[in-house]
């Protein structure tokens, strides 16, 4: 029997996560920064998930902006699937600031989002809801902890789901690499384990980041994915 892909990892599992300006690439735990007035992000994603020697590819391509009063708003278009099987998304979402002090308090922040798709040929339906708790708590001056708690309505099954995340990022001091961890996962699976890489490059605009992760399953699915993030 094929699984499916956590919650928080994207589309292939009811388009609720498909991240939208998801400063927290490569994790798929979040992390609770909003983005100024103004100030838009354009993100671009592909995922590789395999189990049972069976493959999906999701795609994505994410439009933020800050709107002020420390909220932000995006658009996220994605394409699921394997050859002869694609799905199309859509996803509105956004994410409000709920508290935040100074460099060295954890931040709080609140994202949601809404999905609809369509499969090839096919109209498009409401697919979901989801909300996402999310903190990100300075542990020193270079490491960051990021935790994520949420929720996710399928409307296809009526199934209610949570999930979960907690990441560690580490910035070295003067480089533009930054290599991070997580577990991720929800209440109706057991969890992943995911490692990745961020590259900074144009002067804090232009960041490259890659991942690599397994499910603690004796399946033993895996997850690669590759993006970029360009600060317009």
């Amino acid at each position: 029997m094929k699984r499916r892909l956590s919650c928080l990892s994207a589309m292939i599992f009811g388009l609720l996560c498909v991240p939208l300006a998801n400063a927290g690439r490569p994790l798929q735990t979040d992390d609770a920064g909003v983005l100024d007035l103004k100030a838009c992000e354009l993100e671009g994603a592909s995922l590789r998930h395999e189990v049972f020697k069976e493959r999906d590819r999701e795609d994505s391509i994410a439009l933020s902006c800050g709107i002020g009063w420390g909220h932000q708003l995006g658009l996220a278009l994605a394409s699921d699937g394997s050859a002869g099987r694609r799905h199309a998304g859509a996803v509105v979402g956004g994410k409000a600031r709920l508290w935040s002090g100074s460099d060295s308090d954890p931040a709080w922040s609140l994202g949601w989002q809404i999905a609809e798709a369509r499969a090839t040929g096919g109209a498009w339906h409401h697919v979901g809801t989801g909300l996402n708790l999310i903190v990100s708590a300075p542990l020193s001056a270079l490491d960051t902890l990021h935790a994520n708690l949420g929720y996710a309505r399928d409307e296809r099954t009526r199934a209610d789901s949570s999930s979960w995340g907690l990441g560690l990022e580490h910035t070295f001091s003067g480089a533009r690499w930054a290599p991070m961890a997580e577990i991720f996962g929800d209440d109706r699976q057991r969890p992943w384990v995911n490692a990745g890489l961020r590259w900074e490059s144009l002067a804090a605009r232009l960041f490259i980041s890659a991942s690599l992760g397994r499910q603690l399953d004796p399946a033993a699915a895996k997850l690669a994915t590759v993006s970029f993030r360009f600060v317009l």
